[in-house]
């Protein structure tokens, strides 16, 4: 049932075909309890078998008889999988995404009381297949596999399968565990597997775990933080304590290691991995952020890697990452917790740092273009429209496209929020927004949406955000002697 179902959804043409296996798939899933968890069993078994090096291999796991009714069926989709192992793959897929959609959307019951659910023998043959799979060698398979546990796995109340959530399925966290403490650092594909499967429950529902289970789980991915571990076990590693860090309460094992993990961040600060570097410059934003107090201590020399990462031309993901540590630090933080050393610290490498926030204000060539050819077609339109008019021209400033919509349309936030800008409010002194007296049109001064970035973060953004919140810290006497040369 699931070989004819995947092999006609995997071919949308005909059409008619394609829209048959659909309903074909939703009677199945609805027609009983029975039924939905036997298709599932089945699209599972698919999942699982389409790996190329799979002991499951799907050819082994089908009975003579539904071979052969698949290929009288399908014989062109058969001879193509036949032929070429490497087709198997999104085939697999195709299954895993079906399952997927099966668990999280069930079809009620027959009796319209309740939705369709994993029951009994089903159940736990699924489970174990895809455990199995987070070891699949085909990447696309581990990653449905895993996209499946996790978001199955950490679904909040009322759960939409109670028997694969994390508190009915006591196995599923010593298993992933068990696949993280092998001896072997080399990023294997079991190991891959655990960790994007922790990682997704970690975003999606990092309070469904106890603190007995992030306790175990803390020592495991400081151990993944050596350098001589893979790339591939760094970098989830890193954001998954990331995402410890910033839990309410911060779990006891990573208390008790706060010092190793600190140590691991510095040991993988000269990565000569862009990513693995990004990934602690994230880290350690994350640090000042919600623990600042553990960063009392070791500020220099923390500051010092995150002005380094600022100083960066060549990634611009690392430098924006560097950026937003001078923004946190400026805006984000508690008097209570920055101390006068901490200040001090920040205060002697400003001669360093305005210089690199100053540079990376800087429109690109790309943008300085695109700016120039836009003020030069706002300048034609105004002439053209000022022809049979004797007033004198008015000169032409760059403004956002977010900018001169908002003065174009109302405003759709209701009045409320913080991004209202001046062209939405309505005062009875102030007839035109955009005039300041002297007949000239403004730039749009709300915030630092001054280019054509829309609503996106850039490091161009970050900077003038740093920028101006150190400003605001600091002071004048301490800023301005930095930054007027290079102004």
């Amino acid at each position: 049932q699931a070989l004819h179902l995947i092999s006609a959804l995997s071919n949308p043409e005909p059409a008619a075909v394609h829209v048959q296996a659909l309903r074909a798939r939703d009677e199945a899933l609805s027609a009983s309890a029975a039924s939905y968890n036997e298709l599932c069993r089945q699209l599972a078994y698919c999942l699982a078998g389409c790996d190329p090096t799979s002991q499951l291999l799907l050819w082994q796991r089908i009975p003579a008889a539904e071979l052969e009714s698949w290929r009288q069926q399908d014989p062109h989709t058969v001879a193509r999988l036949q032929q070429d192992g490497n087709l198997l793959v999104p085939f697999g897929q195709m299954a895993g995404l079906v399952l997927k959609n099966a668990l999280v959307r069930p079809p009620l019951r027959p009796d319209g009381q309740s939705y369709m659910a994993l029951e009994g023998p089903p159940a736990e043959m699924i489970k174990e297949t895809l455990l199995y799979t987070l070891g699949a060698q085909s990447l696309a398979l581990r990653a449905v596999a895993s996209s499946v546990i996790a978001v199955t796995a950490v679904s909040p109340p009322p759960h939409v399968q109670p028997a694969l959530h994390l508190r009915q399925w006591p196995e599923l966290v010593p298993t992933l565990l068990e696949s993280l403490q092998s001896a072997h650092l080399d990023g294997s594909p079991r190991q891959q597997g655990a960790l994007a499967t922790i990682q997704k429950m970690m975003e999606d529902g990092p309070t469904q775990f106890d603190a007995e289970a992030l306790d175990h789980l803390v020592p495991c991915l400081l151990r993944l933080l050596s350098p001589a571990a893979h790339e591939s076990a760094q970098l989830p590693a890193l954001q998954i304590l990331a995402t410890c860090v910033a839990l309410k309460s911060l779990p006891g094992a990573l208390i008790l290691h706060f010092s190793s993990y600190l140590s691991a961040l510095s040991a993988l600060a000269p990565s000569p991995s862009v990513a693995v570097r990004t990934w602690v410059a994230k880290s350690l934003v994350s640090l000042l952020h919600y623990r600042t107090e553990y960063l009392q201590d070791h500020l220099e020399s923390v500051a010092r890697f995150l002005l380094d990462c600022t100083a960066q031309t060549q990634s611009v993901e690392l430098a924006l990452e560097g950026t937003e540590f001078w923004l946190t630090f400026g805006t984000s933080l508690d008097e209570a917790v920055v101390t006068p050393p901490m200040m001090d610290t920040i205060r002697a490498l400003l001669p360093q740092l305005v210089p690199y926030l100053l540079r990376n204000m800087v429109y690109q060539d790309d943008q300085r273009q695109e700016i120039l050819a836009r003020n030069e077609m706002d300048r034609q339109e105004d002439q053209n429209n000022n022809n049979n008019s004797n007033d004198a021209m008015k000169p032409v400033f760059h403004r956002s496209r977010a900018a001169q919509q908002s003065q174009q349309q109302p405003s759709n936030n209701g009045g409320g929020g913080a991004n209202t800008t001046n062209s939405n409010i309505d005062t009875d002194d102030d007839d035109d927004d955009d005039d300041d007296g002297d007949g000239y049109e403004q730039d749009d001064e709300n915030g630092f949406d001054d280019d054509d970035d829309g609503n996106e973060w850039t490091l161009r953004k970050c900077s003038a955000a740093s920028l101006d919140a150190l400003a605001n810290l600091y002071g004048g006497d301490d800023i301005l002697p930095a930054l007027l040369p290079v102004l």
